[in-house]
Formats: structure tokens, C-alpha cells, sequence
């Protein structure tokens, strides 16, 4: 049956993308070397995520503690739309990114176009803090590419003290590297993915009627 193959084949790629959406996990209590401030728990991120649906992307992060513990402490998710770079040196010389979006503590955020020097005040509606847990729906807009698709975006986050300087970044998650963004399948992607399923539950029921009447 080879179009029944074909098309388990299909429905196997698109359930598979829709399951990579698991959240980037960092370990706790992994302060980088550089870091010389406080070492509060709001400032350990112990898992991130950036999903991608319909145009907005979906900002959040889990930290080992409540934020506000650490008064004035922020959080930037630094994006590679394709045009990203090096900033840290040796202290993180694989984060790469070309923008950034700012989650402050105190429930304000923008994002920074890095190339352009364009920033933008994100609404207070976009962004939630609860308990230990932080996100900020950003449209897709305001990060526009720079050579990769959307979907195709990286980033890596980077909690901060107050202050200046590279010693005010307390983690990297990932360490040394970016996280890739995940993509929420399309309604019509589902909608193929439902279908298949249908089809091939029809086609094994009537193998199994063929068999029996044999």
C-alpha cells in the first residue's frame, strides 16, 4: 500500500514538527564565571521557549525563583534573524543575535532592532509575569528578517542585574549557544494532519474487514 505508506510518511513529518515544542532546558544554579552580582534565583533560568503562531511570537522563560527578588533585574532574549553576531566575546562567543527583546521586572519591555537602532515599547497587555515564570507576545513585525525565515529564527536569553557591563549577565540559557524558535502549525496544517489520521484509521479498518472476509 504505497500511498498509505506515503502518507504515514507525511503525517509522521507533521506530528513531528508540532512536537518539537519543548522548552529549552538550562541548569540551575550555573552562574556564569563573569557574573558579579547577586546570585538571586530570578536571575537562574532553568528552562526558555519562543514559539512562533500566526505572526507573534511567544516569548517565556522559567526561573528558580520570583521575579522581583533582585530589584531592577531584567531579562533579554537575544534574537538571529539572520544577520546575527558575536557580542559577548570569549564569555559567550556562540550567542549570536541582531535584536533584542527586554522584559524588565517591574512588567514593562521593548524590542531593539540592533542594525537599525530602532527600539519599540512593547504594550503592558504583551507581557505577564507570574510567580517564577515570565513571557511577552511579540508580533513578528517588529523582528523583521534579516535573511531567515521567521520560523527559521534563533535566540538565547540572558537575565541581567542592574548596571553595565558584561559582569551584570548572570546566565546564558542555552550556555554558549542558540535555542531554536518553534513554529505552531498553521490551522490548515492541523487540519491536513487530522484528515491523515482519518485516512489511514479508515484504511486499516478495511484491511482488517478484507482479512476477516478472506
Amino acid at each position: 500500500m504505497p500511498k498509505i505508506a506515503n502518507l504515514v510518511a507525511v503525517i509522521g513529518i507533521l506530528s513531528g514538527s508540532a512536537a518539537v515544542a519543548a522548552p529549552s532546558l538550562d541548569p540551575a544554579g550555573d552562574f556564569i564565571a563573569t557574573y558579579t552580582g547577586p546570585q538571586n534565583a530570578d536571575l537562574d533560568v532553568l528552562s526558555s521557549q519562543v514559539l512562533l503562531n500566526a505572526g507573534i511570537f511567544q516569548f517565556s522563560a522559567a526561573l528558580a525563583g520570583p521575579v522581583g527578588t533582585t530589584a531592577g533585574g531584567f531579562y533579554v532574549f537575544g534574537v538571529d534573524r539572520g544577520m546575527g553576531t558575536a557580542r559577548f566575546g570569549a564569555i559567550a562567543s556562540n550567542v549570536l543575535f541582531d535584536s533584542v527583546v527586554v522584559i524588565n521586572s517591574n512588567g514593562t519591555g521593548f524590542t531593539r532592532d540592533l542594525l537599525l537602532g530602532v527600539s519599540t515599547t512593547l504594550a503592558p497587555s504583551a507581557i505577564s509575569l507570574t510567580g517564577s515564570s515570565i513571557s511577552a507576545s511579540v508580533a513578528a513585525a517588529l523582528l523583521p528578517s534579516t535573511g531567515f525565515a521567521p520560523a527559521a529564527y534563533t535566540y538565547n536569553l540572558w537575565p541581567r542585574s542592574p548596571g553595565a557591563g558584561n559582569g551584570t549577565i548572570a546566565d546564558f540559557a542555552p550556555d554558549n549557544s542558540n535555542a531554536a524558535v518553534t513554529a505552531v502549525p498553521e490551522p490548515q496544517t492541523w487540519a491536513l494532519l487530522i484528515a491523515g489520521f482519518g485516512l489511514v484509521g479508515t484504511a486499516a479498518r478495511r484491511r482488517r474487514t478484507v482479512h476477516a472476509a478472506a
